[in-house]
This record gives C-alpha cells, structure tokens and sequence, in this order.
C-alpha cells in the first residue's frame, strides 16, 4: 500500500523547482532581450531554480552529465591562466559555470512523469512563442525575415529555437494515438515552421531542422501499434518535401535563391570553409603546448591575428573553434560532455531529445553555440528524464509493501 501511495504521490505532483525550471524554458525568446551588464533577462530566470535548490537542499548527484560537465569547465578554466584574451576567457568561463550549477541543481531532483510532460510541454511552447514573437515582431532585410529591435537573435541561432515543436509535430502525425483533428493542426504547424526558417534565409538552420525532422522520422517508434509505421514515415517526408518546395515558392527571388544547390556549393559556406582551412593550418602551425592546450577559451578572434586568415571572426563551428581555444585535450573533454547527454537520451530511450540534440549537433557545424540557450535546454531536459528513470528504477527495486 505505502508503496503504491508513493508511485500516486510521484503521479501527480509538480515541484517548485521543476515549475520554476519550465518557466525558464518556456521564456527562452526573452534570451534575445538585454538588460545591461546582466546579460539576457532569461538569466535572472534561469537564477530562480538555483535558488530554490540552494534554499531547499543544495546536495548534489554526481552523474555522468555533471561529471562530464565538470570536466569541461575545469579545462575551460585553467585555460584563463595562458589565454591571450584573458578578459574574454574569465567571461566565457563564467558563463560555463552557471550552466553547470543549473544543471546540478536539475541533476538533484527526483521526477515524475507528470513533471517530466510538464517540462517538455514548456520546451514545445517555447518554440511556439518564438514563433509568434517571430512573426508578430520580426522585420524584413533583403527579403530576409530578421528578429531584431528590443529582443534581437542570429537567424541561424533562431532557427534552434524551432526544433522542440518540430519534433514534437513530426512524432505526433506519425502517432496512431492522435486524433486527426490534432494531426491536421500539427500539419499546420510544421507548415508553418518550414515558411519561417526559410524565410530567415538561414541554410544552417535549415540543414538543423532537417537533422531534426529525419532523425524523428526514423527513430520513431508507434506506442499503440507497429501496423503501417514505415508508411507513415514515407509520407511524413514526402509531405514535409512538399512543404519545403511550397514555402520556397512563396519567397521573394534573393532569399529563394540561396537554398538552391548551385548557391550553397558557390557560397563556401559563406566564408565558413575558409575560415576552418586558416583555423586548422593556425593549430597545425602552433607550438605542441597551444596544440594540446589552446590558446584560452573565448580567444579565437585574437588567435586570427596571430595567424593568415582570410577574415577575423569566430569560426562557426564549436568543434574546431575549440581545438584552436582549449586545445586537443579540450576538444576531448567536449566532446566527451555532449557525448554523456547523448547516452542517457538514447539509455532512456527520449526519442523527442535524440531528434533535438541531431539537429542541435547539425547546428553547432555551423555555428558557434557555446551558450546557446536551446541546447542547454534540451540538456538539461535530459538531465531531468535520466533522473525520472533512475528514481523508478530504485522504487521497483524497493521492498516497501
């Protein structure tokens, strides 16, 4: 009896914390918002379920995310103390560090199911309001449909912000379980959704989006029947084909244009490849101690000085921007971090986080995300199914009657 009260308490409870942590994420447009030597107004929001924790317990679990991540910071962090640009290291740090102690504070809390439809309902919400602000704000520059004025993002950035209500549409059409007047509405929506990004005339959003949708596609898996799933999958993407041809036929010429092939293999990247052929002769051509250690995180537009390219400016690409900035022992410890996410995404079999974080990997190739506040998200969502499933993991294994 205790035990079954346990699993109806678990059933139906929504802690502080984590409906202070789904306000955090179902605000992320306000990331684009100013305020002064604060930041982004999203970080006096992300600051609330901190202090909770800290208030209520501040014990950490140590998890393989959090030790992972922990790892990253103290490379990032020592880089200070040899870094060329040490003001913007100290700040790149920083900034590191308030992740970290969110996702510690995500890592404490023990979830339920209904915590765990709460927090993902806030992520698809907050691409929906992105979307409004979007359209409701948004001007237009060269045909180009830009969010700029009071909140102000990157058109490839702003295409992340997407990718929560993307996959969610794509796996609730394919879904025997949902009534065809919600399929219809999801339809709408992932129309809509592929007339705003290519209206932002981002191709590497684009490309983001599309890792989204085709890794959603194949790694979707019906909950009520198997019956005629490789059908819906064939369908999905064909229609999703022909939403992408209809919205492109809707664009003015100049931004049309860019998405054709001969325009993307003309583009280089838009100076991107250039910019990874400098950065990657500037860390063969550096001493053994930068190529192992970095020049300093954050550093990369000095480290353009030091070195021929073609342009300064930040590589866009994490990766390579992080085997310049923290070295081959820093790439090593990144790219361990994102792996640890992926593990508990597929161990705990999240479809809708594998499907996000392939266009979140999609988009870090082509910009810099460090503290891109969608990915954090969708990281710290994880966090909270890795632990929803290790608390029912220890309560099936209780022998509380």
């Amino acid at each position: 009896m205790l035990k079954e009260a346990m699993r109806i308490n678990r059933e139906y409870n929504i802690s502080l914390y984590t409906k202070w942590l789904g306000i955090y994420f179902l605000l992320l447009i306000v990331t684009g918002m100013g305020i002064g030597m604060m930041g982004s107004l999203l970080r006096l929001f992300a600051a609330i379920p901190i202090i909770i924790w800290l208030i209520n317990d501040h014990r950490v679990r140590v998890t393989g995310t959090v030790l992972s991540s922990i790892c990253f910071l103290i490379v990032c962090a020592a880089t200070v103390y040899w870094s060329i640009d040490m003001e913007k290291s100290i700040s790149r740090t920083m900034t590191q560090a308030m992740f970290l102690v969110l996702l510690m504070s995500a890592s404490y809390y023990c979830y339920n199911a209904r915590e765990i439809e709460y927090l993902k309902s806030c992520l698809i919400w907050s691409s929906r309001i992105s979307a409004i602000v979007l359209l409701c704000t948004g001007t237009y520059s060269a045909g180009r449909l830009l969010l700029s004025g009071m909140i102000t993002e990157d058109p490839n950035y702003l295409c992340g912000y997407f990718l929560f209500a993307i996959s969610n549409a794509v796996a609730q059409i394919m879904n025997s379980g949902t009534t065809m007047r919600n399929k219809c509405l999801f339809t709408v929506e992932i129309l809509l959704y592929t007339y705003i990004v290519f209206s932002t005339g981002s191709r590497g959003g684009m490309f983001a989006v599309a890792a989204t949708i085709v890794a959603q596609i194949l790694i979707f898996q019906d909950s009520n029947t198997n019956r005629g799933v490789i059908v819906k999958k064939v369908l999905v993407a064909i229609m999703i084909l022909l939403f992408a041809y209809f919205a492109t036929s809707l664009l003015p010429s100049e931004v049309a244009s860019r998405f054709t092939t001969q325009a993307i293999k003309e583009s280089n990247g838009t100076g991107r490849y250039d910019l990874w052929k400098d950065a990657l002769n500037a860390w063969n051509n550096s001493t053994l101690f930068r190529q192992i250690l970095g020049y300093g995180t954050a550093a990369i537009r000095k480290v353009t000085y030091l070195f021929p390219f073609h342009r300064h400016n930040v590589l866009h690409n994490v990766f390579i921007e992080n085997l310049v900035e923290i070295g081959a022992i820093g790439l090593a410890a990144y790219v361990i971090q994102i792996l640890s996410f992926w593990g508990v995404a597929l161990k705990t079999k999240n479809l809708f986080s594998v499907a996000i974080l392939a266009g979140m990997l999609v988009l870090s190739l082509s910009t810099s995300i460090y503290a891109f506040k969608p990915y954090w998200n969708i990281m710290l969502y994880v966090v909270c199914v890795g632990c929803m499933a290790k608390s029912e993991e220890a309560l099936d294994s209780s022998h509380i009657y």
